[in-house]
């Protein structure tokens, strides 16, 4: 039962950490077709456009320095960067599976916790980590910036910088 149990919330963290990791891209996608940066007379291929890619076009824009730092800071973000490895190391390699731990000292605010264990990708290490203290953070750190992102592209359509 036991097995069972980590098996579906693993599958579930994965998902929720795939999902978060998707964002930074989805929001370039969004920051490049608002701008109209497809218009150029060389625009990027349909593949080629990602965070990265969309982050090296606006450091020649000085006028979308807010949407630049905002798309830079979320995928340069240490948590990020945690959820990003593990969603690339389960897509790519295997999961990273879930542990239950268990306080019986009480000296825990939480007596069971459900935790990513630790792995390496890309020649790098990660530690192991609470799955609600990695996601969380991530998550509320992209859901900010995509709304940060939205309100500044606003602001150039309302001024006609765009």
């Amino acid at each position: 039962m036991l097995e069972l149990f980590l098996t579906k919330t693993g599958a579930h963290a994965v998902a929720c950490a795939h999902c978060i990791h998707a964002l930074p891209d989805l929001l370039a996608h969004a920051i490049y077709f608002a701008l109209g940066l497809n218009l150029l007379p060389t625009p990027l291929k349909e593949r080629a456009v990602s965070s990265t890619t969309v982050i090296d076009i606006l450091k020649r824009a000085p006028h979308h320095q807010i949407l630049r730092s905002t798309l830079s800071s979320l995928c340069n973000d240490g948590n990020f960067k945690h959820v990003a490895a593990l969603s690339n190391k389960a897509k790519h390699q295997g999961i990273v599976k879930p542990s239950l731990n268990e306080d019986m000292t009480g000296t825990r605010k939480d007596r069971h916790e459900i935790r990513f264990t630790a792995f390496q990708h890309s020649g790098k290490s990660f530690p192991e980590a609470k799955i609600a203290e990695l996601l969380g953070p991530a998550y509320k750190l992209a859901s900010e910036a995509i709304v940060k992102s939205g309100n500044e592209i606003n602001r150039l359509y309302i001024e006609n910088a765009v």
